[in-house]
C-alpha cells in the first residue's frame, strides 16, 4: 500500500483463471493498470471482479485453488472476515484445497 494515504485497489480476473491486481491511489488508475495488466496476459474476458476506492476503509481477499479453477475475491470491512469469505467462496467452486492469493486493507 502507498504509506500514509489511502488508496484504491482494483481486481480483474480473466476466463481462464489468471488475474491482476493494482493499487494505486485513485480508482481510476487501479482499474486502468489492473485490466492492461490482465489483457497484457494475454486473458480472455478481463473485467474488474472487486475493487475499493480511497475514500472509504475496506479490505480485499483474494483466494484461489493453484493451477484449478477461477479465483474469488470478497471485500468487507474487517480483514479476517474478507479472508474467510474468500476461501469459501473458492473452495464452493473449486472443492477443498483453496489458498489465499492476497489479502489487505486500503489503510
Amino acid at each position: 500500500m502507498l504509506a500514509g494515504q489511502a488508496c484504491s485497489v482494483a481486481f480483474v480476473p480473466g476466463d481462464n483463471g489468471g488475474w491482476s491486481l493494482a493499487v494505486r491511489e485513485t480508482f481510476d488508475d487501479a482499474k486502468a493498470q489492473s485490466l492492461k495488466a490482465c489483457q497484457d496476459k494475454q486473458q480472455p474476458g478481463c473485467r474488474v471482479g472487486a475493487s475499493l476506492g480511497p475514500f472509504q476503509f475496506g479490505c480485499m481477499a483474494i483466494a484461489k485453488k493453484p493451477d484449478v479453477g477461477l479465483p474469488s475475491s470478497a471485500t468487507g470491512g474487517g480483514l479476517s472476515a474478507v479472508r474467510n469469505a474468500a476461501l469459501a467462496a473458492c473452495s464452493r467452486a473449486n472443492g477443498d484445497g483453496c489458498e489465499l492469493a492476497y489479502s489487505a486493507c486500503n489503510d
